[in-house]
């Protein structure tokens, strides 16, 4: 292969990295950011379910469930 061929494949594996890197990024900032209240309602509801079961422990004088665990 001659010298140019040779730099031309490589600038062409370059730009295909960087593309798809940034293709990555720009998947995950997008599609999280667009479903982050999801993400915080599911965080919410673990919230709400620990709290509970806290809660509950604090009633019943039970072990704490990080503890079982």
């Amino acid at each position: 292969m001659s010298r140019v061929s040779l730099k031309y494949s490589r600038y062409i594996i370059m730009v295909s990295f960087v593309h798809n890197v940034w293709m990555v990024w720009f998947f995950f900032f997008v599609v999280l950011a667009l479903n982050l209240h999801l993400v915080n309602d599911v965080g919410m509801r673990v919230r709400e379910a620990v709290y509970d079961a806290d809660c509950h422990r604090n009633k019943r004088n039970l072990p704490r469930l990080l503890e079982i665990l």
